[in-house]
């Protein structure tokens, strides 16, 4: 009989850069000795539903004791392609007994991500710049389907904030800035999909500060008038 058992519930979908993972509530039973477990389907658009095992998709989430099936742990695709439609569903068992079937709301890994900050942010001050190095949030297979644009948010010490972007490259650098003064920066990756002229916009990434550098007259100056300084002693 289909609903002998509670279905699992509140499941939830975890797409935050290329993290798949469905996960939900145990299923609590008072009188059995045995744990339940679970079993993880899918589908795509037009297709038939699939077990979500090592042959179909690269991990095992059937007849689990586990309450998530990580999809990103499968290998060597890592989960489900990021432009597919997929329908996850999901169910409890007990021996012979099983739960209906609760059935989560399709998604399209591009459409419905979260993008996380950049990552290893490398800030190398100049004269009046700061260079800025990242890596992205997260690879992108095809660059062609889908690709990160980047923001700088920045601002002296205690004044305006201003933005800089969109840059395509991974390495941007911050202008026209004055000498020997701190700014504070953050940066923002925002992905972007052809196929559905969808664009996610990322989380900022923490909050640092730099010195630019004095520059060359400046510290010349500096330099003639220590040196003078020190003469009359």
């Amino acid at each position: 009989g289909s609903s002998q058992l509670p279905a699992p519930q509140h499941p939830k979908i975890r797409l935050y850069n290329a993290e798949q993972v469905l996960s939900w509530e145990p299923v609590a039973l008072s009188n059995s000795t045995r744990p339940v477990v679970y079993q993880v389907q899918f589908k795509y658009t037009d297709s038939k539903w699939f077990t979500a095992d090592i042959m179909s998709i690269g991990v095992n989430c059937t007849q689990i004791t586990a309450t998530e099936c990580d999809f990103t742990a499968a290998s060597p695709s890592a989960g489900f392609p990021m432009d597919f439609n997929v329908t996850l569903r999901l169910r409890a068992e007990l021996g012979a007994l099983h739960s209906a079937w609760v059935t989560m709301p399709w998604f399209q890994h591009y459409r419905n991500v979260t993008v996380g900050p950049p990552e290893n942010i490398e800030v190398t001050p100049g004269e009046g710049s700061l260079i800025i190095r990242f890596s992205s949030p997260f690879d992108i297979a095809d660059t062609s389907t889908a690709f990160f644009c980047y923001y700088v948010h920045y601002w002296e010490k205690g004044g305006i904030q201003q933005v800089k972007g969109p840059f395509r490259s991974n390495s941007i650098s911050l202008d026209n800035l004055k000498p020997s003064r701190v700014y504070c920066l953050q940066v923002q990756a925002q992905l972007l999909w052809n196929k559905s002229n969808i664009f996610r916009v990322g989380h900022l990434s923490n909050i640092s500060c730099y010195e630019t550098m004095a520059d060359a007259s400046t510290e010349l100056q500096q330099a003639a008038a220590h040196h003078h300084h020190h003469h009359h002693h």
